[in-house]
């Protein structure tokens, strides 16, 4: 809606059309300063929306029978958004109604919504005025708007027809008159000026108030104008319908492949950092960074560097990149942003000469095959605050890692180390496992602040397989582990949701821990009589936790009055999307999303009111998409998807594909929302094979490098209040 900043400080005059039949020859066409340009609706708006116009912090959508007029708010100059909707409704309105644009002005408008130019809606016409004809018998109406107004001529055939007219406000707490014939609505966020009703001669026309409504004070006819109560169903069907925009799309990478597994993180200036694998020698660094060159492998050892990355917030310019690794394969797999802009990695590395620093908890080598490690970066990207080795003398993975207020660092993963680290008090000290069999088990770890000691380190799991895959802090410091067991003795508490295990080769488990590590506060299993996994968790405000996950298992469960009941591809899996109650005894919502092909989650984010966000890949043609989706159509053998989930009405309100045409898979990793104060900005990071995956103009990167390489995207997008 920006482009409406190019008609400020014009002045228009609004020409009401001889054409009608009510309107007087005699009539003087109107001036009204900053005047709006009415915009036609050709398929960028929802289809009940025929014109549209705006300017500083009011905006107007015509419909059939309607208006709906949207106040922003800007409090003190904070640029907060939320504001207010209030829906006009011509009650009783003729079925012929319909509208047409008045006075056509030369501006033409584009909308360049995505990266396929076929989608690109061009040479929008515009308008100075716009009217409702067959509004009632004998009456039609003309819209105008300039400054933050809206004035309404009102053209009627008599005072017969005028009263006719039925207007009803909903939205607004309460109506109280403006002094000058006009009304204003009380609503929370303050007063909002109702549209000004004139003659068709541009005399204004009075209102007052008789009992509970509004009544038009023309010669003898009484039109009324009813009030409703704010409602969250008045919402501009623009907003309703409108699909996310495409704000960056951009490759990252070189030659060979490069993978961001590590995910996405964004600071508090709206930057971007991506960090994952490659195998690309001339991977693109920066000047000053803190590893400029490759870490070729060595003799009988194998390939892959880290790397790490930071965009500026429009996706343009790489502010800096480097390498992390040593001379063997190193594997991060999260990433976490604080405050100063710092970065922290985890994963695992086989390279003994991994890169740590001297005061760190462990600057040495464990022993075995690999250790998992615990990194933080600098803001600059020119060097490490610390670094550490975590494990014992087999083999240890960091999965994923958590920062609580006070900037100490959680971990969890899994190990195959009957030595792994343990803390006196933790949970459990006893690797359970007979220490033969190359059975895993999970593990917590709290790291101090400046990562020289730790503050607690405990096993999780029973006598089989255990994964630690997702860790979060919540309210209180309590930490949430979530991820896959195989093991029918993993540890769970009573008057827990599920307290054995379902069957097939894994379920899912969800575990609450005290902030020391000692005592788990719930644990349970989630899942059906088939393969079961928790692929990533989030928690909102009051600590309410979502799960996103795959499962292959028909009695998956679901609870009533979900999304989709039915698991579609339980031959393969189907996506999950699960709410645990506080307590962890039972489930809020739960329902299955997928098509006919199988599908795997990869990450979750809550976003307010009810609403999630589900990132994961889609070998399903017919996975479920909206019809504004940015892409309707899967690519290649398997493309990315995001979906958004409203759980309170149990609607899918946005689902698309993302990816190329190349047969190979697309990738999804990384995926963090934030609240903006134009609506909701999405990141999403993932990998592609595709020459042809959409990126955006002014990326920093729009060639595909070879290999599979990297993608950062971002949408944003105005959700309903």
């Amino acid at each position: 809606m920006r482009w409406f900043r190019s008609c400020l400080g014009l002045f228009f005059f609004l020409l009401i059309s001889t054409s009608s039949p009510f309107l007087p020859a005699s009539a003087v066409p109107m001036t009204v300063p900053d005047a709006w340009l009415w915009v036609a609706n050709q398929g960028q708006f929802a289809p009940e929306v025929q014109f549209y116009a705006g300017d500083g912090q009011s905006r107007v959508w015509l419909a059939a029978d309607a208006l709906w007029l949207t106040r922003w708010r800007d409090d003190a100059g904070t640029h907060d958004l939320a504001g207010v909707h209030l829906q006009l409704t011509w009650e009783n309105a003729g079925a012929a109604a319909a509208l047409a644009g008045l006075t056509p002005q030369p501006a033409r408008i584009n909308y360049l919504k995505g990266a396929d130019p076929a989608a690109w809606v061009q040479g929008v016409a515009t308008f100075a005025a716009v009217r409702w004809d067959g509004l009632y018998p004998g009456v039609s109406l003309v819209a105008q708007g300039g400054g933050d107004e809206v004035v309404l001529i009102v053209q009627a055939r008599d005072a017969a027809a005028l009263s006719q007219m039925r207007l009803r406000v909903a939205g607004a707490e309460g109506l109280q008159p403006a002094g000058d014939g006009t009304w204003l609505a009380r609503t929370p966020s303050g007063l909002v000026r109702l549209p000004r009703f004139l003659d068709a001669q541009g005399m204004p026309l009075s209102l007052r108030r008789q009992g509970s409504v509004l009544v038009v004070m023309p010669a003898s006819s009484s039109p009324y104008a009813r009030f409703l109560p704010p409602s969250s169903s008045i919402v501009p069907p623009a907003l309703i319908s409108g699909s996310p925009t495409m704000t960056f799309s951009t490759f990252l990478g070189s030659s060979s492949d490069d993978a961001p597994e590590a995910g996405i993180a964004v600071d508090r200036e709206g930057s971007v950092y991506v960090a994952g694998i490659t195998t690309s020698p001339d991977f693109p660094t920066t000047p000053g960074a803190f590893d400029t060159n490759y870490n070729q492998p060595g003799p009988g050892e194998f390939d892959g560097d880290i790397f790490l990355s930071k965009f500026s917030a429009d996706g343009t310019t790489l502010l800096y990149s480097t390498f992390l690794g040593g001379t063997d394969t190193d594997v991060v797999r999260d990433i976490e942003v604080d405050a100063t802009g710092a970065v922290y990695l985890a994963g695992y590395t086989y390279s003994p000469n991994f890169p740590t620093t001297p005061d760190a908890y462990s600057p040495t080598w464990n022993g075995g095959y690999g250790d998992a490690f615990v990194t933080r970066v600098n803001s600059a990207g020119s060097a490490l605050l610390f670094s550490t080795f975590l494990g014992g003398s087999v083999f240890d993975k960091i999965q994923s890692l958590a920062l609580n207020g006070a900037g100490a660092i959680f971990v969890t993963g899994e190990t195959l180390s009957p030595d792994f680290p343990t803390t006196p008090g933790a949970f459990d000290q006893l690797f359970n496992n007979d220490g033969f069999s190359a059975y895993v088990d999970a593990f917590v770890t709290g790291f101090q602040p400046d990562g020289s000691a730790l503050l607690f380190s405990t096993f999780l799991g029973g006598q089989y397989n255990d994964y630690g895959l997702v860790i979060a802090i919540g309210r209180q410091g309590a930490i949430f582990i979530a991820g896959e067991t195989r093991a029918l003795d993993f540890p769970t508490t009573p008057q827990a949701f599920d307290t054995s295990f379902n069957g097939g080769s894994s379920d899912g488990f969800v575990t609450k821990m005290n902030p020391s590590g000692s005592a788990l506060f719930f644990s349970t299993y989630l899942g059906g009589f088939d393969t079961d996994s928790v692929a990533d968790m989030a928690l909102n405000a009051a600590g309410g936790v979502y799960l996103i996950g795959q499962t292959g298992s028909t009695n998956f469960p679901i609870t009533p009055g979900a999304y989709d009941a039915v698991c579609e591809s339980c031959f393969t899996p189907d996506f999950y999307v699960t709410r645990l109650a506080l307590n962890g005894q039972q489930l809020v919502y739960s329902t299955y999303i997928g098509g006919s092909e199988g599908e795997y989650a990869r990450k979750i984010a809550v976003g307010a009111a009810g609403i999630i966000y589900g990132w994961g890949r889609s070998y399903s043609f017919d996975f479920p998409v909206t019809p504004d989706a940015f892409d309707t159509i899967l690519g290649g053998s398997a493309d990315t998807v995001l979906f958004r989930l409203d759980m309170t009405t149990s609607t899918l309100s946005y689902s698309t594909f993302l990816g190329g045409n190349d047969l190979v898979v697309d990738n999804a990793y990384g995926l963090v929302w934030r609240r903006t104060s134009t609506g909701d900005s999405l990141y999403l990071s993932g990998g592609t094979y595709s020459a042809d995956f959409p990126v955006t103009a002014e990326a920093y990167d729009t060639g595909y490098n070879g290999g599979e390489d990297a993608f950062i995207v971002r949408f944003d997008h105005t959700p309903p209040p």
